[in-house]
């Protein structure tokens, strides 16, 4: 019996260890577009960066929080007017956000242009 159940505990934390959804990830064009490009296990760590990296011009990243249902990989590219300077800001990012969270919405157009925005969950890497 013993054997039985360290057999079960091994095949769930594996199944567990390849079912997380691994995303390109970038935070800045020159990167974004390096060769290859670096890839991230989907974390808590790794949306609350990237939702705080992209809460000025989308502050409606700022109020999401954990979700459940898990993550999805994001792609956007935009500029925006620095509220220090007035000059533009140009981003370029890609990596990782809850599941539940419409990233692609909530732009501050204001102050935005979005010039590429996607998000997926297909499978690891699908916003290559």
């Amino acid at each position: 019996m013993f054997k039985f159940l360290t057999i079960l505990v091994l095949i769930c934390a594996t199944t567990k260890a390849t079912s997380a959804l691994n995303c390109s990830n970038c935070l800045d064009p020159y990167s974004c577009r390096s060769s290859p490009v670096a890839t991230v296990e989907c974390s808590e760590e790794n949306v609350s960066l990237h939702h705080r990296l992209l809460g000025y011009p989308n502050p409606s990243l700022t109020a999401s929080s954990s979700d459940p249902a898990g993550y999805k990989c994001f792609d956007v590219k935009l500029t925006y007017t620095s509220a220090l300077t007035g000059s533009s800001v140009l981003v370029e990012e890609k990596g990782c956000t809850y599941a539940g969270t419409d990233l692609c919405n909530g732009w501050n157009t204001d102050i935005t242009q979005v010039t590429r925005c996607s998000t997926c969950d297909s499978g690891d890497e699908c916003n290559k």
